[in-house]
């Protein structure tokens, strides 16, 4: 509430428009392209706080000691695959969702999710793409890659944990993989049109969205937050390195009258 008529930010194509208007409807809304551009405004004062899922502010906040997010959620979600609606793709998603509960009872999936989430993610080994058979042909992923740790570049290549759990996906059906990076607001019409097999990025399963594709079983789940910067220390003159830190703002009432 503290954010009632603050500036803020929100990625375009995302679930995140619907979510801050009905609990902030009074603030100033920009919208931007990707994360990275609304860090940036953040960081330039071009905005007070922008919406983004909990885990890319975790994996963003890892190499930007700036960063901070309100404890508060707007809401909370599973994040899976998206694949358009047919019978061909009915059987690529069933096949991809036993794959992952699979995973998920081996306990491998909570492991290379923390992979991806904890430190060490910009070193962190990855499956060579490049030797997967494809005797089964080669399936295209939607993504954009400016959504860590689901997909980001790393050597000019997607990496992150959603690309690897597909390349582990194609790895033991016989696949082959090629990415498409694009804005986030076309995965979803790049898998309706049958440009792309699949998509990913962090994406939201929610009751809209299925009303245009079919999702995987989830691969993850997290909240939606509102990221602000860091204030200052709270000694105010303290120059201790190991004084506390606090966000500028903790609470929404405080974005009142804010960008």
């Amino acid at each position: 509430d503290q954010l009632s008529n603050a500036r803020i930010g929100i990625q375009t194509g995302t679930i995140f428009d619907q979510l801050v208007q009905k609990e902030l409807p009074d603030a100033d809304y920009s919208y931007f392209n990707s994360l990275t551009d609304e860090i940036t405004a953040l960081e330039a004062d071009k905005i007070d706080s922008f919406c983004c899922d909990e885990p890319a502010i975790r994996s963003a906040m890892q190499e930007d000691d700036q960063l901070d997010f309100l404890p508060e959620h707007l809401d909370s979600f599973d994040y899976a695959y998206i694949l358009r609606k047919d019978e061909k793709a009915k059987k690529l998603c069933d096949l991809m969702s036993d794959f992952i509960r699979e995973m998920k009872k081996s306990g491998k999936l909570d492991k290379l999710y923390d992979k991806w989430l904890t430190g060490g993610k910009d070193k962190a080994s990855m499956p060579d793409i490049d030797r997967l058979t494809g005797e089964n042909g080669t399936l295209t992923m939607a993504v954009d890659a400016s959504n860590r740790p689901f997909v980001f570049v790393r050597d000019n290549e997607a990496v992150g944990f959603e690309v690897e759990l597909a390349i582990l996906f194609c790895q033991k059906y016989g696949y082959g993989l090629e990415i498409q990076n694009m804005s986030f607001d076309g995965i979803l019409p790049a898998v309706t049109s049958g440009q792309a097999d699949f998509g990913g990025s962090g994406i939201s399963v929610t009751k809209e969205r299925t009303q245009s594709v079919i999702f995987s079983e989830p691969h993850s789940t997290g909240g939606v937050v509102m990221v602000v910067l860091k204030g200052d220390d709270t000694a105010g003159n303290s120059t201790d390195s190991e004084s506390e830190v606090v966000p500028e703002y903790t609470e929404f009432s405080q974005l009142s009258g804010k960008t």
